[in-house]
Order: C-alpha cells, then structure tokens, then sequence
C-alpha cells in the first residue's frame, strides 16, 4: 500500500506506475476527494475547537458560579455542529466507496 503523502507528491510517477500495470485510474478523481476530505477535516477541527472553546467557556462559568440556561444549550449545539460535519463526512466516504464498487 502507499503512503498518502508519497502519492500526493508524486503523481505523475503513480499515472506512471498505473499504466505499468495496466490498470485505468484517472488520478484526477483521487486528486479531487483528497482536496475535498481534506477541506472537510479542516472545517471538522474547527468545529471541534469552537466545541472544546464553548465547553471551556461553560466550565469556567460553572465554577464561577454564574451558570445561565443557555450555556447548556451552547455546549449542546457545539457537539451537534462538530457531529454534523463528521457524519456528513461518512456519508460522503460511503459514496465514494459504492462508486468504485467497494474497493477502497
């Protein structure tokens, strides 16, 4: 198997090793779910950030003593948010894998 990090590097010597094989890949195709999983796990860590940011906010008002209602909901619509971006993630993931028939 090969690393990620080699095939984003090397391209043209994957296209390379592919037609070596004989087998038809169209490396575009990868190119454009790597930059799109990768745009999605940038967006996720900053959702989850913003979540561990609220949940900091809320433990410090907690000990403070000057817990509101509303802070329980922020926390709440934290983790909805960070949950939203991953299950959207996994749903994309699934699509791509029926595509190539399951096979990656």
């Amino acid at each position: 198997m090969l690393d990620l990090k080699f095939i984003r590097s090397n391209p043209e010597k994957i296209r390379e090793m592919l037609i070596n094989r004989k087998y038809d890949l169209d490396m575009s195709v990868f190119e454009s779910l790597d930059k799109d999983r990768r745009e999605k796990l940038s967006a996720l860590e900053s959702l989850r950030a913003q979540r561990n940011k609220v949940s900091d906010d809320i433990a410090a008002m907690k000990k403070g003593g000057k817990v509101k209602k509303y802070a329980a909901g922020g926390l709440s619509a934290g983790h909805k948010a960070a949950d939203g971006v991953a299950s959207k993630g996994k749903t994309k993931a699934k699509q791509v894998k029926m595509a190539y028939g399951g096979k990656c």
